[in-house]
């Protein structure tokens, strides 16, 4: 029971922070980078730093440092990077409770399917770090030499990462073969949202910014059917996952 109780509250504190600190990020973008749009066609100023593939697009997103308002963009930007470090911090415990719930489940292809997804957002969550580094330096750059360096690959990256997590713990509730309806019920909306979004997002971060852009914003409403049903899953079950006896 304390252990549910822990991986509850975790989830519950991991859950918060991702709504605050988004919140935050989304509010600093609002205020301090209007009037974003770079060539690919992303107007969201953060999306469009990290997708930035030329100068310009640098340039459309932070302005040059002499600009009036290069100070004002740039700092508010240098803010959303640590933000986006705690950020990165909850997303990636979230993702990895979900991984060691479907580890903790009978059987050697659920142990390696959580230990799958497990890796998938931890290595998600480097390239991340690395992008957020990568915008730093961008920041710090002048007008001679001003481009986006690496920002853009390590923000493929991540992507695909991440909405491969999506589609590895799909996968795991498509597989749930519990006989509690609400459970079932639960888990496969969850699974269906999770696939759509994931394979989704793979393929705009291959294909098209503009999809991958789309994909972002409705992994909100696929995370959250997760988290209700990993919640359902944890509550129902007489093995709360971490801590769980498995079997042989």
């Amino acid at each position: 029971m304390r252990s549910r109780n822990r991986l509850l509250a975790l989830i519950v504190l991991c859950t918060v922070g991702l709504g605050l600190l988004g919140q935050g990020m989304q509010q600093l973008a609002r205020n301090d980078l209007k009037d974003v749009s770079i060539a690919s066609g992303i107007k969201k100023p953060i999306l469009a730093m990290e997708l930035a593939a030329s100068r310009q697009d640098v340039i459309a997103v932070v302005k040059e440092p002499g600009a009036s308002d290069g100070i004002v963009r740039r700092s508010a930007m240098y803010e959303v990077q640590w933000l986006d470090v705690l950020f990165i911090a909850c997303y990636v415990c979230l993702f990895s409770i979900a991984g060691q719930v479907c580890a903790a489940e009978t059987g050697p292809f659920n142990r390696l399917l959580g230990g799958a997804v497990v890796a998938a957002i931890m290595a998600a969550g480097v390239f991340d770090l690395l992008e957020d580094w990568s915008i730093l330096q961008v920041l710090r750059q002048t007008s001679d030499n001003i481009g986006p360096g690496s920002i853009r690959s390590f923000a493929l990256c991540k992507w695909i990462l991440f909405f491969l997590t999506l589609v590895l713990i799909s996968g795991w509730l498509f597989l749930d073969r519990r006989h509690d309806s609400l459970l079932r019920i639960s888990g496969l909306v969850a699974a269906v949202l999770l696939l759509i979004v994931g394979l989704w997002g793979c393929g705009g971060a291959v294909l098209s910014d503009i999809a991958l852009d789309q994909a972002s914003t409705y992994s909100v409403v696929a995370v959250a059917a997760l988290l209700i049903a990993l919640v359902l899953h944890i509550l129902r079950s007489t093995d709360p996952g971490i801590s769980a006896q498995r079997s042989p």
